[in-house]
């Protein structure tokens, strides 16, 4: 335990239970899953005494968990239709498409667990009075195959009660009388609260707005799927009145991972998983260093996901919130193609300081920041107001505040961004992948 303690004051994400646990399933995979079993595969140290150890097993990614799912990926016995069993499918396309099976009363704890760092949004969610829950995203996000926005409720509706609204594959190009038809389902369904893509439901309210029809109430609702931008966020303050709005991260493989607190800080829930944040080489990223955040299930005895490599892009640090929760500070940053990767800048610059740039911007409905090379960044805009060069001109000074001169920028006016393959509209995209984990380990 000594060894776990000065580990503890150097990784921020360390947690000893949790490194317990995460062995534990380690050792039930290798046991009881087939995909761990497998012949010629690597399977790490016989045993495992410590962290160094812990080090030496292989890490999985989404194409095992795909290519062996169901029946490589269950732990012997199990099956995908015993009681409590939730399939999810993940919002990717390609090669960032999985299924996962989960056990609801796990996703439960969990979220649980994760909700301790925001007290408020804790007590409308778990106490809530119906207990109900609506989701708003595209259809490949939703986690349903039956998300087609003209499948009857009952078969939108999931296994733990979740009502997945009508949709279409870009939610911003909508019809009216489709985001009327979620409207009024929201309204009937009448959930304790709301997960929604921020852009897309930003999108709802304004052309609910414009139709002189009032947000159906909820007492909290959950920003997810992509990083909340100040834009979407404001119009969601402006029509959603007292509902408690926080941004969550979320996956499909795991439940929540992160949550903002109260003060609007990022909270990594490290209890429920062991978290591994990794740099160059797959060595523990120092505190405040862009890692890929690598994830260990704790106490899954269905499908347990053994250093899984989630894509996902974090910092983590070791100081202490001010709203008093003791799950460690984290911001995440997207996914590889995400960040923007400019001259003269020793680090990726996220989504978030793009957005800090960009600011809340009442006379924007969305933009988007792309970058198709090193030194060339391009930002489209949706306005609402008919003359734009006082916004272009201020959106070009801000965001080359933050690019450097080195860049060339450009800003364009459009009426329509069309969302990705996957339905999201990203606020920041890039052809540059950053990788810190497949990065070679300093000499």
């Amino acid at each position: 335990m000594a060894e776990y303690s000065v580990l503890q004051r150097r990784r921020p994400a360390f947690d000893a239970d949790a490194f317990e646990g995460a062995v534990a399933d380690f050792e039930f995979a290798r046991a009881r899953v087939p995909f761990f079993r497998r012949e010629g595969r690597e399977q790490g140290p016989a045993r495992i005494d410590g962290p160094a150890d812990w080090a030496r097993v292989p890490l999985t990614r989404r194409a095992d968990y795909r290519a062996d799912f169901p029946r490589g990926v269950l732990a012997r016995g199990r099956t995908l239709g015993e009681p409590g069993t939730l399939v999810q499918g993940s919002g990717g396309v390609g090669d960032d498409r999985v299924a996962t099976a989960v056990r609801a009363v796990l996703l439960a704890a969990r979220r649980a667990v994760t909700l301790a760092a925001h007290p408020p949004l804790r007590d409308a969610i778990l106490g809530g009075a119906s207990g109900r829950s609506a989701r708003y995203t595209a259809p490949e996000c939703s986690g349903v195959e039956c998300a087609s926005p003209y499948t009857p409720m009952e078969r939108r509706t999931l296994g733990d009660g979740t009502l997945v609204l009508p949709s279409t594959p870009d939610p911003l190009a909508a019809p009216d009388a489709l985001l009327g038809r979620a409207a009024d389902e929201l309204r009937a369904h009448a959930p304790a609260w709301l997960e929604a893509d921020a852009t897309a439901l930003a999108f709802l309210l304004r052309r609910l707005a414009a139709a002189g029809r009032e947000a159906p109430p909820v007492g909290a609702i959950v920003l997810t799927y992509t990083p909340a931008t100040r834009v979407a966020r404001r119009r969601i303050a402006e029509h959603c009145g007292p509902a408690v709005v926080a941004e969550a991260v979320t996956m499909s493989e795991f439940g929540w991972l992160a949550v903002e607190c109260p003060r609007g800080l990022t909270h990594l829930n490290n209890r429920s998983y062991f978290v591994e944040p990794l740099a160059g080489g797959g060595r523990p990223a120092a505190p405040g260093e862009l890692a890929e955040m690598v994830v260990t299930s704790v106490g899954d005895r269905l499908s347990p996901h053994i250093r899984y490599r989630t894509g996902d892009l974090y910092r983590v640090w070791d100081e202490p919130c001010p709203c008093g929760s003791d799950l460690p500070l984290c911001r995440f940053e997207g996914r590889s193609g995400t960040l923007l990767t400019v001259p003269g800048r020793p680090a990726p610059i996220g989504a978030r300081d793009v957005d800090r740039a960009v600011g809340d911007c009442p006379e924007l409905d969305v933009y988007q920041v792309s970058q198709h090379r090193e030194d060339e960044v391009r930002v489209e805009y949706v306005p609402n107001v008919k003359d734009t060069r006082a916004l272009e001109d201020g959106l070009v000074e801000r965001l080359r505040a933050l690019l450097g001169e080195r860049v060339r920028l450009t800003a364009s006016a459009v009426r329509y961004l069309p969302a990705g393959p996957d339905g999201r509209l990203r606020p920041c995209v890039s052809d540059l992948p950053v990788r810190p984990l497949d990065q070679e380990r300093p000499a």
